[in-house]
């Protein structure tokens, strides 16, 4: 499955796309979305094998958001 975007909106402002499909506007996540996403990733049920690839992302998460914070 393929999505076709003609245009994007981060943090409320639409973001332009070049030709390869882009975004080119920073790929950060805001704070709103990182709470989102560490709010949705707490309640995940995992299997064994996914553990390891999950903490290691919740980690990366967790340091942008405390970045932001700061």
């Amino acid at each position: 499955m393929a999505f076709n975007l003609k245009q994007v909106v981060v943090a409320g402002e639409p973001a332009s796309l070049t030709e390869t499909g882009k975004n080119t506007k920073s790929d950060n996540l805001s704070k709103h979305e990182l709470e989102y996403l560490l709010t949705l990733l707490k309640n995940a049920d995992l299997k064994g094998h996914q553990i390891e690839m999950f903490y290691s992302m919740i980690i990366k998460l967790q340091n942008q958001y405390i970045s932001i914070n700061k």
